[in-house]
């Protein structure tokens, strides 16, 4: 050919895309089954599915909890990038229909709703929270805080306390540790069913629990955890006093793990609250006593008295609802500056 003759280029047929495929049906029971397989499967029904299928947002849960199960932390975070979502969001997902699939999502209230009711302790506390947020008309936020707390708002408007989170239940890891805690027990979320030995599957629902103990963690859940310390536990003799060291040796053996500057400043807290006392000087030979006096700690009456009654309610959501409105109480009377509304009133 010439260098001065154009090349003929033959006529491109136009590019045809493939055949939406139908990623949802209904079985009999009218129940929603997911067909997608592979990575790019899940990522291709998560957009139709908000426009395909009524509820679109359980549609999208189902594709979050089949991908956490075939593709892991791994491929949840690539799948969040992909879908322009968080991960955190995605595992919010995954866990809401995990938890609702197999009881009655209820229609008037949000997905939102659903998502925060299933981050209780059990799926029955779960159930149980979303029926109280359908019957009582709580927000979103209220319900979280319901969840987090065990207090019903209505109880804590009554109190006259605001809507918001003072600073001893804030969460004590900033997003990006949670985030990091949430993507790892999402991880180990399915190990205990394909374990080869029981034992296996208790230590990895052990593992499990440590790691959500710690991701949510606040300074109220700590103390309470060294509180525990002076509760009745079968097979061990109550100790009436301990030390710093016995407290962080009690902490660690239990998966409670704290530094040591957190722990220290656990107990000031604990101590302000008038619900440990420091039993040194208490225990020693006397002001004249010389050398280095060993600071422990012991349970003031009232709280122990308090964890006596506790123990004797039905199940733990009324028992953290009562210990939680104790911490509060002794925040207000012994501590006020601890709570952000007294806080603003000193300003």
């Amino acid at each position: 050919m010439s260098a001065n003759k154009l090349a003929i280029v033959p006529k491109q047929s136009p590019i045809v895309p493939p055949p939406s495929k139908n990623w949802f049906t209904r079985a009999r029971d009218g129940a929603l089954v997911f067909h997608g397989e592979t990575f790019d499967d899940h990522v291709a029904a998560w957009g139709d599915a908000q426009n395909t299928i009524d509820g679109g947002l359980w549609g999208q849960a189902m594709v979050a909890a089949s991908l956490e199960t075939k593709y892991r932390a791994h491929g949840v975070e690539e799948f969040a990038k992909k879908v322009g979502r968080s991960a955190g969001w995605i595992w919010d997902m995954a866990r809401a229909y995990r938890v609702f699939q197999f009881s009655s999502q209820l229609e008037n209230v949000s997905f939102t709703h659903h998502v925060e009711a299933a981050k209780a302790d059990s799926a029955e506390e779960a159930v149980e929270a979303l029926a109280k947020a359908f019957e009582k008309g709580w927000t979103t936020k209220q319900l979280q805080g319901y969840v987090e707390t065990g207090i019903e708002p209505e109880l804590k408007a009554k109190r006259g306390a605001k809507d918001s989170t003072p600073p001893e239940l804030a969460k004590l890891h900033d997003e990006a540790v949670r985030n990091e805690l949430t993507t790892k027990i999402a991880g180990i979320q399915e190990w205990p069913d394909s374990a080869t030995d029981p034992l296996l599957a208790a230590v990895y629902r052990r593992m499990k629990a440590l790691l959500e103990w710690q991701r949510d963690r606040t300074v109220e859940k700590d103390c309470a955890a060294i509180m525990e310390i002076f509760t009745a536990e079968e097979g061990m003799e109550l100790p009436d006093c301990v030390s710093l060291n016995y407290i962080m040796a009690w902490l660690n053996l239990r998966g409670r793990l704290m530094k040591k500057s957190e722990v220290i400043a656990r107990i000031d807290v604990l101590k302000r609250l008038r619900m440990l006392t420091d039993f040194s000087r208490t225990t020693s030979k006397g002001p004249t006593q010389r050398g280095v006096v060993t600071p422990v700690y012991a349970p003031i009456d009232d709280y122990m008295a308090k964890l006596e009654d506790v123990a004797f309610l039905p199940d733990s959501t009324a028992r953290k609802s009562e210990l939680h409105a104790d911490f509060i109480a002794r925040a207000e009377k012994y501590a006020p500056e601890l709570l952000p509304e007294k806080e603003a009133e000193a300003a």
